[in-house]
C-alpha cells in the first residue's frame, strides 16, 4: 500500500509507525509542519509543510492537496483529531482515516463550544476513526454522539529494544517513573506516597535502602523539587532531566517498581506502562483512562483507585517485601506485552484495519 501519514514529526510514535510500516514493504510518505530528532528509515519519504502551526493547520491545505495529487496514495491517515485532523478534513481527500491520541478529544474540546464543534466536525468528516484504546473510543461515542464504528489500534512496543536487563544483586530498591512533569501525571502523589512509605513501620522498609527515580522534564519540575524538599525526602529522590526515547529502556531497567499515577482520563493509552512491563518491571497504576487496559491486576501489577496514597503505599510495601512476587509480576508483564502489544502484532492490526477501510470505501 501507498500510505500518507499526516502527523507531527516530533512524536516518536509517528516515526515508529512510519518505520514499521516501511519495514513491511509499504510505500510511506510523512507530511508534517514539524521536525524531530528521531530518524526515519531511508526509504520513508518526508515532506515538510511550509507554513508553521497553528495557522498551518489551515493554510497548508493547498500544499497538501498538491502533494496528494503527486503521490496518489491508497489512503491518507491523519494523527491527532485537532490540528492535523482539521488539515485532513480540509483536503477533502478520500479515503481518509483520523487517529485520536488522547488530549485532542479529552482536553481540547472542553475549552469552549467552538473547540468541541471543531473536533466533532473533524471526526464526522473522516471516513474511519481509529482509537488507541477502548476507553477513548467509548468516550468519543458518548461525548460527541458519534455512532459510527471506531477501530481500536493500540501503540506497540519494540521487544528487542525494551527487554529486561541482566540480573544483578542489588542492595537497594528503586521505585520510579518516566513521565513528563505535569500535574495530570500525578508525580506529586508519588512523592507524597514515597514520604509515607519511608515513614512506614514495616521492618523491611526500615532496613532496606529505598530510592525514588523520576525521569522527565516539564512545567512542574520546580514545584516538584520544592515538594521533595518540603517533605524532607530530597536525599532519597533523584530527578533526571528529559532523555531521548532511546534512553528510556536504560532507566526502566534500573527500576524494581514502575508507577503511572495519572489523575486524568486524557492519558488514553499506557504505552509507558507496556514499555516497563516489557522490561519485566511490575507496575502500579491508577484506574484512569486507558491505563487499566494495559495492566492485568495482580498479575502484571496493581490497579489502584484514583489519588489513593494509602493504597500506593500498601502495594509498594508488598512488592518491596517480596522479591519473588516482583519477579513473577515482571515476567507476567513481559508475556502480556508479547502476546498482545508487540510492535508486530499492533502493526498487523493497523494493516487489517487499513484493508477493511479500503474495502468499505470501494463498496
Amino acid at each position: 500500500m501507498k500510505i500518507v501519514l499526516l502527523a507531527n514529526r516530533k512524536w516518536v510514535h509517528t516515526v515508529n509507525w512510519a518505520n514499521t510500516l516501511d519495514n513491511l514493504g509499504h510505500d510511506i510518505h510523512v507530511l508534517s509542519m514539524h521536525c524531530g530528532a528521531d530518524q526515519f528509515n531511508k526509504s520513508v519519504k518526508f515532506h515538510k509543510l511550509i507554513i508553521p502551526a497553528p495557522v498551518g493547520y489551515y493554510l497548508n491545505v493547498f500544499q497538501v492537496k498538491r502533494l496528494l495529487r503527486k503521490i496518489n496514495p491508497d489512503l491518507l491517515h491523519a494523527h491527532y483529531a485537532s490540528g492535523y485532523g482539521t488539515l485532513n478534513r480540509l483536503t477533502n481527500f478520500s479515503p481518509n482515516i483520523l487517529s485520536m491520541w488522547g488530549s485532542d478529544v479529552y482536553e481540547f474540546p472542553s475549552k469552549s463550544k467552538w473547540h468541541h464543534h471543531l473536533i466533532s466536525k473533524n471526526l464526522k468528516h473522516a471516513e474511519a476513526v481509529f482509537s488507541t484504546s477502548n476507553s477513548m473510543a467509548d468516550h468519543v461515542k458518548s461525548f460527541f454522539n458519534y455512532s459510527s464504528k471506531i477501530w481500536v489500534t493500540p501503540f506497540g512496543v519494540d521487544l528487542d529494544t525494551f527487554h529486561p536487563g541482566d540480573i544483578i544483586a542489588k542492595q537497594e530498591i528503586t521505585l520510579g517513573t518516566v513521565k513528563k512533569l505535569e500535574s495530570k501525571y500525578g508525580i506529586d502523589l508519588l512523592l507524597k506516597a514515597f514520604k509515607k512509605l519511608l515513614e512506614s513501620n514495616d521492618p523491611v522498609v526500615k532496613i532496606k535502602p529505598i530510592k525514588l527515580l523520576i525521569v522527565g522534564s516539564g512545567s512542574k519540575k520546580g514545584k516538584l523539587l520544592r515538594l521533595s524538599k518540603r517533605l524532607k525526602i530530597e536525599d532519597s529522590v533523584q530527578f533526571i532531566n528529559h532523555i531521548p526515547h532511546s534512553m528510556v529502556p536504560h532507566y526502566l531497567r534500573q527500576l524494581d517498581v514502575y508507577f503511572a499515577l495519572s489523575r486524568s482520563d486524557s492519558e488514553s493509552f499506557g504505552v509507558a506502562i507496556l514499555e516497563a512491563s516489557a522490561c519485566q518491571v511490575p507496575v502500579i497504576t491508577s484506574n484512569k483512562g486507558g491505563l487499566p487496559e494495559v495492566v492485568r491486576n495482580e498479575e502484571t501489577g496493581y490497579i489502584i483507585s484514583e489519588e489513593n496514597i494509602d493504597e500506593i503505599v500498601e502495594k509498594s510495601v508488598m512488592l518491596i517485601n517480596n522479591e519473588k512476587l516482583r519477579a513473577e509480576l515482571g515476567k507476567n508483564g513481559r508475556s502480556f506485552v508479547q502476546n498482545n502489544y508487540s510492535e508486530e502484532l499492533t502493526v498487523e492490526q493497523m494493516i487489517r484495519s487499513y484493508r477493511e477501510v479500503l474495502s468499505i470505501n470501494r463498496k
